[in-house]
């Protein structure tokens, strides 16, 4: 049985004869270890040491094509972003596209996309079905609207903004702005007409108000996402209501979801039983009862449907659009639940709505939604389109093309929505590798991503040495489809059961000439996939658990191993942060013609503390990435690691062993700007071929950072 409680001891030789390829070296390391034990540990009572090292603003990858298009960066534009070395402004997480809204900002008869005040115009082309839109400028540069106690797009603190349509609220043929938040009233801006230049103009009215005591009007519940708002006049009474979905009620709520012991792989699952409860989607009406010029609405009530008249509640997401799909002349309402996309038809009146039992719609041919908790908002582009959707992830917003009839409703997802001169991006936690993965000599990368995809992205560089030239991105495929690993029971709960959240590495694992992958995922299991092809055409077969004696590897959720020849025998070794957060070494064997894993081995610093590295000790997720590189020159591995509560974080621990025998000494904080908040990331190459290594950085963005090492 697998000895993960166990490692190391200072009296048990035989363990530390195993991490060296030859007797002689353990004689000639416990020589040098007693005398550097003494002298380190008086060094490491006086504190830890900064490492020096200055390094550039962090830039965002670009695709070598710039005529390329490429999918739509939804986070803010990069310079509001700024950098001061410590706790810099970083590209927040996405999750911003329930805040999309699609309307013809410039008039010329095609929906651009809103997100917060930037706008993304449509360029009027395609590729297939898919649209492409330009560059984010202000929605300042199109319209005025005023902000005298209030943001267009409140901002706050986690970054997250406030949602909007663009919609007529009082009736008047003029377009209005409605805004809501998961922390503020909703609010409007009242479309006045045009300005200078034919410019739409907009007054701040202030928030709306809740009809029983005239009180600001607030989202029926709290929730942890900005709401989706539709204005419609939903009972055919002549004045605009609100139909909306409120999205993941729990964070703010009496709602139990997480479990009352906290996250922790031990603590949230018995076998597959989850132990918290259930997040809230819900689609609420607020009825107008006021009159066109001073709407004035209810608190809220769920809407009811089938003939046993339940309440409209969903498990976590209820993202609701309402159109007439039929063409029978009243409304209904398409919502976008956790996994999947229903249409509820209103078997009603246009005075007396009733919604009917909801019919999941297909999305290229299955039931079920390929990702959990999007957000959606109807997107007619142009003048004949029917009924399309955009479908908004963490990152990416992905158009959702029409393909049935009224009576047979029917979608299929065609790819996300594209950008001119778009960064190099994928959906979302971008976890970059470098490697040479096609072997052409040239450095590309492998990027890991919330989702569980890898992305290839191939370097085009015709400069000596190659630079930072990459092509668009391309999933990596296993026997012909694309690879994305799905992780069931994520330590968060069943509210991320289609997330993956690959961390690759590329590795020839198996001795046979080509690179391979190791990944860890979201789950504490780390999977080999191996490459059937060749060198300069790999091809991935089914990824398979890594085991220790027959059992899996349990390593730590979310987080990134090393795989590389620690004790000098040609075979790489792992090192891998285990389940309970420790450090541990994976001795490569030879045994039945194969190189299984010995048990692992604790990793110590000077002073034979093993090595915990998620932060304090009550820190129960993972999110440890590991990245193993000769820092100081000194012919060693030194180890930065990045996490989500790490201190320092990301850390430099220098190796005062050897290879084989490895003790570490925490440095202090590696000196690279910050630019993601969940986890840092840094995968350290030699771009400009100066003699120094500069870092590509990961993002909650889905981003890629280029940081050079001055």
């Amino acid at each position: 049985m697998n000895d993960w409680n166990g490692g190391m001891r200072e009296s048990d030789p035989l363990k530390l004869i195993q991490l060296c390829s030859r007797p002689y070296q353990y004689v000639l390391w416990s020589l040098a270890r007693i005398i550097f034990l003494v002298l380190a540990g008086t060094l490491c009572e006086a504190g830890e040491r900064e490492i020096t090292g200055t390094f550039a603003t962090p830039r965002l990858l670009y695709a070598a094509d710039a005529k390329e298009p490429g999918p739509m960066l939804t986070c803010p534009l990069v310079p509001e972003t700024h950098w001061d070395g410590s706790r810099p402004t970083y590209m927040p997480w996405g999750i911003l596209m329930s805040l999309a809204s699609v309307f013809d900002v410039n008039q010329d008869g095609m929906r651009d996309i809103v997100m917060r005040t930037d706008v993304y115009l449509h360029t009027g082309r395609y590729r297939g079905d898919v649209p492409i839109f330009g560059q984010p400028r202000r929605l300042s540069e199109f319209m005025d609207y005023d902000e005298p106690t209030a943001r267009l797009s409140p901002r706050y603190k986690e970054r997250w903004h406030g949602s909007h349509t663009f919609s007529d609220l009082n009736g008047d043929d003029e377009i209005d702005i409605v805004t809501g938040s998961k922390e503020e009233p909703f609010r409007w801006w009242k479309g006045i007409g045009r300005g200078k230049n034919k410019r739409r103009v907009f007054k701040y009215q202030g928030t709306l108000v809740e009809a029983s005591g005239g009180q600001a009007l607030e989202p029926l519940l709290k929730s942890n996402c900005a709401p989706t708002i539709n204005v419609v006049d939903w009972d055919g009474d002549g004045l605009s209501d609100l139909i909306v979905g409120v999205r993941l009620v729990y964070y703010a709520s009496p709602l139990k979801y997480k479990p009352l012991g906290g996250y922790g792989w031990d603590e949230v699952f018995a076998g597959k039983t989850w132990l918290g409860g259930d997040p809230l989607g819900i689609l609420v009406f607020h009825k107008n009862v006021g009159t066109r010029d001073k709407p004035k609405f209810t608190v809220g009530t769920a809407l009811r449907i089938g003939d046993d008249q339940r309440l409209a509640m969903f498990y976590a997401n209820a993202s609701p659009a309402v159109v007439d799909f039929d063409g029978d002349g009243v409304l209904d309402i398409i919502a976008c639940t956790n996994e999947r996309l229903v249409l509820y038809r209103n078997s009603g009146t246009r005075m007396e709505p009733h919604l009917a039992h909801g019919v999941a719609i297909k999305i290229d041919g299955k039931r079920d939604l390929p990702y959990q908790g999007l957000s959606l908002v109807l997107a007619n582009w142009k003048k004949g389109d029917s009924h399309h959707l955009l479908l908004g992830s963490a990152q990416f917003a992905y158009h959702a093309q029409n393909i049935g009839t009224p009576g047979k409703p029917e979608y299929s997802i065609r790819g996300p929505v594209l950008q001119d001169n778009a960064p190099l991006l994928v959906d979302a936690f971008a976890m970059p590798h470098v490697c040479d993965w096609n072997g052409d000599g040239k450095p590309d990368l492998l990027v890991g991503c919330e989702k569980g995809f890898i992305t290839f992205f191939e370097n085009c560089s015709t400069a000596t040495p190659p630079g930072l030239d990459f092509r668009r991105g391309k999933q990596l495929t296993v026997n012909g489809k694309t690879l994305r690993h799905v992780s069931k029971f994520s330590q968060s709960g069943p509210d991320e059961g289609l997330l993956g959240y690959a961390n690759p590495i590329a590795v020839d694992w198996d001795g046979d000439g080509d690179l391979d992958i190791l990944s860890g995922f979201a789950e504490p299991i780390l999977k080999f996939f191996e490459n059937t092809g060749t060198r300069t055409s790999p091809r991935l077969a089914p990824g398979r658990k890594i085991t220790v004696d027959g059992e899996a590897l349990p390593h730590d959720q979310r987080s990134r191993p090393i795989a590389k020849d620690w004790n000098g025998d040609g075979l790489p070794d792992l090192v891998a942060v285990t389940k309970d957060g420790y450090l541990r070494y994976f001795e490569r064997r030879s045994k039945d013609g194969g190189w299984p894993l010995k048990p692992g081995v604790l990793m110590r610093d000077v002073k034979g503390k093993s090595l915990y590295l998620r932060g304090g000790e009550g820190r129960r997720g993972g999110r440890v990435k590991l990245t193993a590189v000769d820092w100081d020159k000194d012919g060693d591995f030194d180890l930065i690691v990045g996490s989500r509560d790490g201190k320092p974080n990301p850390g430099y621990w220098e190796n005062h062993g050897t290879n084989c025998a490895p003790v570490f000494e925490v440095r202090g904080k590696f000196p690279v700007p910050i630019v993601t908040r969940h986890f840092n990331l840094v995968e350290p190459y030699d771009w400009d071929g100066d003699g120094d290594l500069d870092v590509i950085s990961s993002s909650d963005s889905g981003g890629l950072f280029y940081i050079e090492q001055k």
